[in-house]
């Protein structure tokens, strides 16, 4: 049709008709998808270097303004079928918030590490609001003490509980 080109050339010879300027709405949004990240790394790389490999995936991952909600390590576990020759890896957890973009760049570095055997984006949610990423981090937080406190007994428990059993002490 006519009328497309001449309304180009009516806007950029006349300035008659501006093209209208759409807001950057991507820019301004506050409400992002939810992602959980889980990929395998090989099960003979030492514990510093997976340190460094999730901290290097959670930087990518704020660089390009996402949040990491948090990220687990589960530790070595043996593989459903060998993958490259290995029989176990090392499993890691990322659940984050970010945009397209962020999936792009996590799965294009994942995919170029020789030490990731495996690796699984999944969406969780949809347009979650950042405010209820925020309280439920805050929430995180406030649980974690306490579920340290509870792992490891407290020295004097260990010997009250000693002291009050006893003969039922280990046969030597």
């Amino acid at each position: 049709s006519l009328i497309p080109v001449v309304e180009k050339h009516l806007s950029k010879n006349t300035g008659l008709l501006a093209p209208a300027r759409r807001p950057d709405f991507r820019a301004e949004r506050r409400n992002m998808n939810r992602y959980d990240l889980i990929f395998i790394i090989q099960s003979d790389v030492p514990k510093d270097e997976i340190d460094e490999i999730v901290e290097r995936y959670k930087g990518i991952v704020a660089s390009l303004k996402g949040t990491v909600v948090k990220a687990e390590k589960w530790g070595v576990r043996r593989l459903a079928y060998k993958i490259e020759k290995q029989g176990r890896g090392f499993y890691v957890l990322l659940d984050f918030v970010g945009d397209t973009p962020v999936i792009r760049e996590l799965e294009r570095n994942l995919k170029f590490d020789d030490k990731v055997l495996r690796y699984q984006t999944v969406k969780r949610a949809i347009q979650v609001s950042m405010a209820d990423i925020e309280k439920e981090m805050a929430g995180a937080r406030k649980e974690k003490p306490e579920e340290i406190k509870e792992a490891v007994p407290a020295p004097e428990t260990a010997v009250a509980a000693e002291a009050a059993a006893p003969g039922e002490a280990a046969p030597s």
